[in-house]
Protein backbone atom coordinates (compact mmCIF):
# COMPACT_ATOMS: atom_id res chain seq x y z
CA UNK A 1 0.00 0.00 0.00
CA UNK A 2 0.95 3.52 -0.69
CA UNK A 3 0.92 4.05 3.00
CA UNK A 4 3.66 1.84 3.90
CA UNK A 5 6.97 2.76 5.36
CA UNK A 6 10.09 3.07 2.87
CA UNK A 7 12.94 1.09 3.32
CA UNK A 8 15.71 3.58 4.36
CA UNK A 9 17.15 5.16 1.14
CA UNK A 10 20.38 5.95 0.25
CA UNK A 11 20.05 5.44 -3.26
CA UNK A 12 17.95 5.96 -6.28
CA UNK A 13 17.53 3.14 -7.10
CA UNK A 14 16.17 1.86 -3.55
CA UNK A 15 13.35 3.05 -4.58
CA UNK A 16 12.73 0.79 -7.73
CA UNK A 17 9.41 -0.53 -7.93
CA UNK A 18 7.89 1.58 -5.19
CA UNK A 19 5.19 3.60 -5.98
CA UNK A 20 5.33 7.23 -4.83
CA UNK A 21 2.67 9.77 -3.92
CA UNK A 22 1.73 12.69 -6.14
CA UNK A 23 3.12 14.61 -2.79
CA UNK A 24 6.00 13.14 -3.22
CA UNK A 25 6.75 13.33 -6.87
CA UNK A 26 6.65 17.17 -6.51
CA UNK A 27 8.80 17.05 -3.84
CA UNK A 28 11.40 15.33 -5.53
CA UNK A 29 11.37 17.57 -8.60
CA UNK A 30 11.11 20.46 -6.64
CA UNK A 31 14.58 19.50 -4.65
CA UNK A 32 16.08 18.83 -7.59
CA UNK A 33 15.76 22.50 -9.00
CA UNK A 34 15.43 24.17 -5.86
CA UNK A 35 12.20 25.12 -5.69
CA UNK A 36 9.67 25.29 -3.14
CA UNK A 37 7.29 21.55 -3.42
CA UNK A 38 3.88 23.47 -2.72
CA UNK A 39 1.42 20.88 -2.12
CA UNK A 40 -0.96 22.84 -0.17
CA UNK A 41 -1.49 25.63 1.19
CA UNK A 42 -2.49 25.35 4.31
CA UNK A 43 -1.62 22.62 7.20
CA UNK A 44 -3.49 19.12 5.88
CA UNK A 45 -6.17 18.02 8.83
CA UNK A 46 -6.25 14.41 6.72
CA UNK A 47 -3.77 12.08 5.67
CA UNK A 48 -4.47 11.31 2.13
CA UNK A 49 -2.08 10.34 -1.04
CA UNK A 50 -2.52 14.13 -2.39
CA UNK A 51 -0.21 15.41 0.25
CA UNK A 52 1.46 12.58 1.91
CA UNK A 53 5.09 12.45 2.17
CA UNK A 54 7.14 9.58 4.14
CA UNK A 55 9.82 10.70 5.97
CA UNK A 56 12.28 8.77 4.52
CA UNK A 57 12.49 9.99 1.06
CA UNK A 58 12.67 13.36 2.63
CA UNK A 59 15.67 12.67 4.76
CA UNK A 60 17.47 11.13 1.53
CA UNK A 61 16.77 14.69 0.28
CA UNK A 62 17.88 16.75 3.11
CA UNK A 63 21.17 15.06 3.35
CA UNK A 64 21.37 15.54 -0.14
CA UNK A 65 20.21 12.79 -3.01
CA UNK A 66 22.82 11.45 -4.80
CA UNK A 67 23.91 11.60 -8.54
CA UNK A 68 21.00 10.33 -9.93
CA UNK A 69 18.83 12.81 -7.88
CA UNK A 70 20.65 15.50 -6.39
CA UNK A 71 19.01 18.04 -4.10
CA UNK A 72 19.98 21.45 -5.35
CA UNK A 73 21.99 23.60 -2.58
CA UNK A 74 18.67 25.61 -1.68
CA UNK A 75 17.97 22.88 0.54
CA UNK A 76 14.35 20.84 0.95
CA UNK A 77 11.62 22.98 0.87
CA UNK A 78 7.85 21.87 1.37
CA UNK A 79 4.48 23.60 2.27
CA UNK A 80 1.26 21.96 3.42
CA UNK A 81 2.41 18.61 3.12
CA UNK A 82 1.34 15.40 5.35
CA UNK A 83 4.84 13.88 6.64
CA UNK A 84 4.43 10.59 8.02
CA UNK A 85 6.96 8.32 9.97
CA UNK A 86 9.99 9.48 11.96
CA UNK A 87 11.64 12.14 10.22
CA UNK A 88 15.57 10.87 11.80
CA UNK A 89 18.43 13.53 11.18
CA UNK A 90 20.24 12.78 14.30
CA UNK A 91 23.85 13.00 13.81
CA UNK A 92 23.43 14.18 10.39
CA UNK A 93 24.36 16.68 8.25
CA UNK A 94 21.84 18.33 5.88
CA UNK A 95 23.19 19.89 2.75
CA UNK A 96 21.24 22.31 2.81
CA UNK A 97 18.57 24.50 4.72
CA UNK A 98 15.28 22.74 5.85
CA UNK A 99 11.87 24.69 5.11
CA UNK A 100 8.44 22.72 6.11
CA UNK A 101 5.92 25.33 5.66
CA UNK A 102 2.36 25.16 7.45
CA UNK A 103 3.11 21.11 7.70
CA UNK A 104 1.78 17.83 9.46
CA UNK A 105 4.63 16.48 11.10
CA UNK A 106 2.69 13.04 12.56
CA UNK A 107 5.75 11.95 14.40
CA UNK A 108 8.52 13.71 16.81
CA UNK A 109 11.54 14.82 14.28
CA UNK A 110 14.56 13.92 15.44
CA UNK A 111 17.37 16.25 14.79
CA UNK A 112 19.91 15.42 17.76
CA UNK A 113 23.13 16.94 16.66
CA UNK A 114 21.97 17.83 13.27
CA UNK A 115 23.98 20.39 11.24
CA UNK A 116 22.19 22.46 8.93
CA UNK A 117 22.12 26.15 7.70
CA UNK A 118 18.51 27.10 8.49
CA UNK A 119 15.92 25.42 10.18
CA UNK A 120 12.17 27.08 9.49
CA UNK A 121 9.29 25.06 10.74
CA UNK A 122 6.78 27.84 10.66
CA UNK A 123 3.48 27.13 10.50
CA UNK A 124 3.70 23.90 10.98
CA UNK A 125 1.65 21.59 13.57
CA UNK A 126 3.75 19.25 15.71
CA UNK A 127 1.41 16.56 17.38
CA UNK A 128 4.73 14.98 19.58
CA UNK A 129 6.83 18.06 19.85
CA UNK A 130 10.54 18.59 18.12
CA UNK A 131 13.63 16.89 19.41
CA UNK A 132 16.46 19.05 18.35
CA UNK A 133 19.19 18.63 21.07
CA UNK A 134 22.91 19.48 20.65
CA UNK A 135 21.78 21.09 16.87
CA UNK A 136 24.26 23.38 15.11
CA UNK A 137 22.34 25.33 13.07
CA UNK A 138 24.68 28.05 10.38
CA UNK A 139 21.59 30.54 10.52
CA UNK A 140 18.15 31.06 12.11
CA UNK A 141 15.82 28.56 13.68
CA UNK A 142 12.13 29.71 12.67
CA UNK A 143 8.89 28.60 14.79
CA UNK A 144 6.89 31.05 13.90
CA UNK A 145 2.99 30.12 14.47
CA UNK A 146 4.02 26.63 14.81
CA UNK A 147 1.31 24.60 17.17
CA UNK A 148 3.59 22.17 19.39
CA UNK A 149 1.81 19.55 21.55
CA UNK A 150 4.77 18.26 23.73
CA UNK A 151 8.45 19.32 24.31
CA UNK A 152 9.80 21.31 21.89
CA UNK A 153 14.06 20.65 22.79
CA UNK A 154 17.03 22.87 22.10
CA UNK A 155 19.08 22.12 24.74
CA UNK A 156 22.44 22.41 23.81
CA UNK A 157 22.00 23.98 20.63
CA UNK A 158 24.05 26.08 18.52
CA UNK A 159 21.90 28.77 16.86
CA UNK A 160 24.48 31.19 14.71
CA UNK A 161 21.52 33.23 13.95
CA UNK A 162 17.90 33.98 16.04
CA UNK A 163 15.46 31.78 17.36
CA UNK A 164 12.13 33.41 16.60
CA UNK A 165 8.79 31.50 17.99
CA UNK A 166 6.66 34.31 17.38
CA UNK A 167 2.90 33.49 17.65
CA UNK A 168 3.82 29.94 18.32
CA UNK A 169 1.54 27.23 20.88
CA UNK A 170 3.61 24.99 23.01
CA UNK A 171 1.70 22.99 25.03
CA UNK A 172 3.40 20.17 27.31
CA UNK A 173 1.52 20.36 30.51
CA UNK A 174 3.16 19.62 33.40
CA UNK A 175 6.47 18.97 31.64
CA UNK A 176 8.79 21.49 29.56
CA UNK A 177 6.96 23.83 27.13
CA UNK A 178 10.54 25.22 25.20
CA UNK A 179 13.94 23.75 26.70
CA UNK A 180 16.40 25.33 25.67
CA UNK A 181 18.68 25.07 28.27
CA UNK A 182 22.56 25.78 27.91
CA UNK A 183 21.58 26.64 24.11
CA UNK A 184 23.93 29.48 22.37
CA UNK A 185 22.11 31.89 20.25
CA UNK A 186 24.10 34.40 18.64
CA UNK A 187 21.31 36.36 17.39
CA UNK A 188 18.02 37.26 19.36
CA UNK A 189 15.33 35.58 21.01
CA UNK A 190 11.77 36.30 20.09
CA UNK A 191 8.56 35.01 22.33
CA UNK A 192 6.15 37.50 20.94
CA UNK A 193 3.00 36.19 21.11
CA UNK A 194 3.68 32.64 22.43
CA UNK A 195 1.29 30.49 24.19
CA UNK A 196 2.98 28.36 26.13
CA UNK A 197 0.89 25.65 28.54
CA UNK A 198 4.07 24.19 30.08
CA UNK A 199 7.48 25.55 31.63
CA UNK A 200 9.64 27.52 29.49
CA UNK A 201 13.12 26.67 30.31
CA UNK A 202 15.90 29.19 29.40
CA UNK A 203 18.30 28.09 32.33
CA UNK A 204 21.75 28.50 31.27
CA UNK A 205 21.29 29.92 28.08
CA UNK A 206 23.76 32.29 26.41
CA UNK A 207 21.50 35.07 24.16
CA UNK A 208 23.98 37.70 22.51
CA UNK A 209 21.26 39.46 20.42
CA UNK A 210 18.06 41.01 22.42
Amino acid sequence: MIETELPRITRWSDLDGIALTPAEETLIAAAKAGDVAVIGTTVPTTKTKDVLIRARLLRYLILGGCDDCRTETAGVQVQGAWIADTLDLNFAKAAGPIRLYNCHIAEQPQLQQLQVPLLNLSGSTLPNGLYAQGAQIGGDVFLRGVMAMGEVRLNGATITGQLDCEGATLENKGGDALIAHSAQIAGGLFLRGVTAKGKVNLSGTTIAGQ
